[in-house]
């Protein structure tokens, strides 16, 4: 009976290390997956800053090529 008794103990003890163990891993997968959330997310913001600066340099040039254009037609 004793032994029975010390057995029950031991699985109880040992399916809540188990417990904590899948808590654990839970844990950890869900902060990789926030993780990877967060970085496609920054490329993502990345890529269209990258975008809009492209296109700002564009006009910076069409507007140079228009200055210019104004200043040789004037006298």
């Amino acid at each position: 009976m004793a032994e029975a008794l010390a057995n029950l103990q031991a699985v109880t003890e040992l399916s809540g290390y188990f417990n904590k163990s899948q808590q654990m891993l839970n844990s950890v997968s869900e902060a990789l997956g926030l993780k990877t959330m967060y970085v496609d997310g920054q490329k993502r913001k990345l890529g269209e800053t990258e975008k809009l600066l492209q296109q700002r340099r564009e006009l910076i040039v069409e507007y140079r090529k228009s200055i210019e254009d104004i200043l040789k037609i004037e006298p």
